[in-house]
């Protein structure tokens, strides 16, 4: 068995792998509890793992206590993915193709299986990320936008009359809103949703979306989409699998 982790900016996602199949998703956002504490919690009681592979875009200390736990825990000293230009047929668009975050460049690794035709692959966390994939494998490049809290939290903090405003729910009403707490939910998400049609309609790309908010975008995307939350883990495999050629 293996494991496989995904730091982002808020959550810590893991699954185990044994004959090539991923077992499901655990998430929790670690921003809000200890991160040892979440490992002895969720990590300790998990068959010692043959190897441990990690893509982390959080903090980098995270990889010092991740590399820390896991050898004194397991005695296993765990693999950060890296980007490269290259990997698993997936050619990087980038100028400076290591200044990709890995964790787009793991969903693009992880969308390769689904290039029956240009994607769109977009990542809704902290940030939203979306990046254009040829069919021939070659990336040509992406954007990055504020997510939907990260949004939220700029104008409430920005705006005065707005520093009141709580978000515990998403609205359900898909039209326009009638008070300002729906206002900001839903101009936050038909943002988002707006640029991700966009950018699919300019590239004749199909959508596929991953990360912790994409279940608020869908319900406004009015094009066609495959929602994956295990991509960048499914991209995490694959290079792994590289790494051992």
């Amino acid at each position: 068995m293996e494991l496989f982790v995904d730091v982002g900016n808020s959550r810590l996602k893991w699954a185990q792998c044994e004959k090539n199949a991923l077992s499901p998703i655990q998430a929790i956002n670690y921003q809000l509890v200890d991160f040892i504490d979440i490992l002895e919690k969720f990590w300790k009681d998990l068959a010692i793992p043959s190897n441990v592979y990690i893509s982390n875009v959080g903090k980098p200390n995270l990889n010092i206590l991740l590399s820390e736990w896991c050898e004194k825990v397991w005695n296993i000293s765990p693999i950060f993915a890296q980007t490269t230009q290259k990997n698993c047929d997936i050619l990087n668009g980038y100028e400076n193709p290591h200044t990709l975050g890995v964790d787009r460049w793991l969903a693009l690794i992880g969308s390769k299986p689904y290039l029956s035709k240009n994607l769109c692959v977009v990542d809704c966390g902290t940030a939203v990320t979306i990046d254009v994939l040829q069919i021939n494998g070659l990336h040509l490049g992406g954007l990055i936008l504020a997510g939907l809290q990260t949004s939220r939290d700029a104008l409430t903090q920005k705006a005065a009359a707005l520093k009141n405003i709580q978000f515990n729910q998403e609205v359900k009403d898909l039209n326009l809103a009638k008070n300002t707490h729906d206002g900001i939910a839903l101009g936050t998400i038909y943002a988002i949703a707006g640029c991700i049609e966009k950018v699919a309609v300019a590239h004749q790309a199909k959508v596929i979306l991953t990360g912790g908010d994409a279940i608020f975008i869908i319900p406004h995307l009015k094009c066609h989409f495959l929602h994956l939350p295990d991509l960048v883990l499914q991209g995490l495999t694959r290079w792994a699998d590289e790494q051992k050629l």
